[in-house]
């Protein structure tokens, strides 16, 4: 696991008491300093190479030196879309996504894949979701605290964990499908917010290991998704799956299969 930048918690400037005082609460709980914002910009707020959690009369999201995070679908939502009109998604087909299924996202980012799996399995399935970063964690278990992503999808129960250490800790086969995604070495022409996220993001890189431990938890696949492949993969019997998005996706059978 990376290091990871220095948080504090602040609000907007045009924050109510309601508001400030549940930032307060929020930053006491999480043990994360909170800043008073006292028409101060921002820039003055964040910790040097750090970020902010910032609470508005809306919503929470995070603020870095690139630009501010909030927690969206983004094209998660063009993904979801397609589903319902009975068409294909990549991670659906890597994995042979099915209703009642377990699938164990040892990356949660901004849920996108998530709320895509969360989907294609239903109500009857279920979504352990793992996220590292304390930012992204704060942000979306925030805002899955106020919102349903959809109904008939399956409901998300999110950890404030590391994955490879979350994975040594489950049994043989506990999960359907285990998904891997770590964050890219460089940026997709779409990724218009790479930087922003990738600031406050944990950036350790996949290796054996890691698949290695997925496909113990997994009790069908692990699919990964990247934005390029590494020379061990064949070893690791890795499986390029066939995909027209910007991402290469994979699959490696489960250990008992």
């Amino acid at each position: 696991m990376t290091d990871l930048p220095p948080l504090v918690v602040t609000t907007s400037l045009k924050a109510t008491a309601e508001t400030q005082i549940r930032a307060r609460e929020r930053a006491q709980h999480w043990e994360i300093p909170f800043v008073a914002r006292d028409n101060l910009g921002i820039a003055a707020i964040l910790p040097e190479g750090g970020a902010a959690l910032v609470f508005s009369n809306a919503e929470m999201h995070v603020a870095t030196s690139h630009g501010r995070l909030k927690h969206h679908l983004g094209t998660a939502f063009i993904r979801l879309k397609s589903l319902d009109r009975g068409d294909g998604d990549p991670l659906v087909r890597a994995g042979d996504l099915r209703p009642g299924d377990h699938v164990l996202d040892t990356t949660f980012g901004l849920g996108r894949d998530a709320a895509v799996a969360a989907r294609a399995v239903g109500a009857t399935g279920r979504i352990t979701a793992l996220e590292s970063s304390t930012a992204l964690f704060h942000l979306a278990d925030e805002a899955l605290a106020q919102e349903s992503l959809l109904d008939a999808s399956a409901p998300i129960t999110l950890h404030h964990q590391d994955a490879r250490t979350f994975l040594e800790n489950q049994a043989d086969s506990s999960a359907d499908v285990v998904l891997v995604d770590p964050m890219f070495t460089t940026p997709k022409a779409s990724d218009a917010g790479f930087e922003i996220l990738r600031a406050v993001a944990d950036t350790t890189p996949l290796d054996r290991e890691w698949i290695r431990a997925a496909r113990r938890v997994a009790r069908r696949c692990v699919v990964v998704k990247v934005g390029e492949a590494q020379p061990w993969f064949d070893a690791e019997s890795l499986v390029r799956v066939h995909s027209h998005s910007s991402a290469t996706w994979y699959r490696a059978s489960a250990d008992g299969e």
